[in-house]
Order: C-alpha cells, then sequence, then structure tokens
C-alpha cells in the first residue's frame, strides 16, 4: 500500500501526486501500461460526457465530467513525461503563449470590438502561427478523427463556404 494523506479537501497538485503514483513502480499495473491509443476512447468519452454536462446545464455534472477530461489531459501528458518527450511545463508553457498571442486586443494593441471579430482574428493569427498559406493549407489542418458531419462543416467553414445557402443538408 501507498500511503496518501487525507485531507478534507484536495488540490491540483494532489491529483498530480496520485497520477505520478499510480503510474510509478508501486502503483496501477493498468495505469502504468495505457497508451495514449488505448487511453484515446475514455478520453473522447469524457469529453462527450462534459458536453452533456453543459448540455444539461449541470453544475454538479460540469464539475464531475471535468474533473475526468483534467484527469484524461493529466494522464497522457504524464505519458508523455514518462517517455521523456515532453512535461506539463512545457503543455502548460506552449498553452499560455497561445492565449497571449491570439489574444493581441487584451495583451496587445489591436483591437476587437465583439466576439466575432476576436473569432476572425482568432482564426486569423492561427492560421499565420501555424504556417498556413493557402486555402489548401488550411483545409488539411482540419483534423480527421473528428466526427464526419463537425469535419464536413469545418471544412465548409475554411473554404469560404460556411453561409447557410452554401451549408450541405446532412
Amino acid at each position: 500500500m501507498v500511503p496518501f494523506p487525507d485531507k478534507p479537501r484536495y488540490t491540483y497538485d494532489d491529483l498530480v501526486a496520485v497520477l505520478r503514483i499510480l503510474r510509478g513502480p508501486d502503483g496501477c499495473p493498468w495505469d502504468r501500461v495505457q497508451t495514449h491509443a488505448s487511453d484515446r476512447r475514455n478520453f473522447l468519452e469524457e469529453a462527450y460526457e462534459a458536453a452533456e454536462a453543459f448540455d444539461r446545464d449541470d453544475p454538479d455534472a460540469m464539475c464531475e465530467e471535468l474533473g475526468d477530461v483534467l484527469l484524461q489531459v493529466l494522464f497522457n501528458i504524464h505519458i508523455e513525461e514518462d517517455a521523456g518527450r515532453f512535461t506539463t511545463d512545457d503543455v502548460t508553457d506552449h498553452v499560455v503563449r497561445k492565449l497571449l498571442y491570439r489574444h493581441p486586443h487584451v495583451f496587445g494593441d489591436a483591437r476587437a470590438e465583439d466576439a466575432d471579430e476576436v473569432l476572425v482574428n482568432w482564426e486569423r493569427l492561427k492560421r499565420a502561427e501555424k504556417g498556413q498559406q493557402t486555402v489548401a493549407d488550411t483545409l488539411d489542418a482540419v483534423a480527421r478523427s473528428l466526427p464526419a458531419r463537425w469535419r464536413a462543416e469545418k471544412l465548409l467553414k475554411r473554404a469560404g463556404l460556411d453561409a447557410p445557402d452554401a451549408a450541405v443538408q446532412l
């Protein structure tokens, strides 16, 4: 048995510590052998369960399911940490830099008058950041693992065909 303190309330750091124990030499045999491929379905299922909690506007379910999503994110980061490929701090650094770059209307001199303008700027900055110079580059970047209809909608939008009269009825 691996001792872990009993507390009235656990923190993010406790979650990280539990995950390190579970994937460690004295931890759980199942957790130690998981890979991104073996965990992929669990990861997606937790994301869909969180989305369902959003749809129901159920704060108790959101709290639980967002915890499960956080667990999945950290679990997969720890797989990479164990492989020596990147760390939680690398992931955090990357996402903070992305947020700073893609919000120049907050952290820079750019202006955005409304949410629609923010989204237009976000997509422009994302294309520049990823070196997408052509429509083909932008289309190629749409995840092939998305559900078919969702991917089709994203492809249409990125191709500039997202107007209601141009939408494909599936």
